[in-house]
């Protein structure tokens, strides 16, 4: 199984978190923007932390986007899921 820098990251329970693009270590929420300073991100959190270039990002977001139904966003989606089906969409997606 290979890894990548949002995989790695969120494979541990304690650094995703929902309701939030992210997390500081006192819990405040952060906005997309400030995620590089975050200790827990979302999904797009994440993604943004370790691709903060959009055309940097790797085509495993494709198959992340496909995943999501067409009425949610990717933070709902992210909100309504379990932590277990976030990694085995991530390693599905290697991204």
């Amino acid at each position: 199984m290979s890894s990548t820098p949002v995989l790695d990251f969120l494979r541990d329970p304690a650094h995703w978190c929902r309701g939030a693009y992210g997390k500081d270590k006192d819990g405040n929420p952060l906005t997309l923007a400030d995620v590089d300073k975050a200790e827990k991100c979302c999904l797009q959190g994440a993604i943004k932390r370790f691709y903060p270039n959009p055309f940097d990002r790797p085509k495993g977001l494709l198959l992340i986007r496909a995943a999501i139904p067409r009425e949610k966003t990717m933070a709902s989606f992210n909100d309504n899921i379990t932590h277990k089906q976030l990694i085995e969409l991530l390693e599905k997606a290697q991204i």
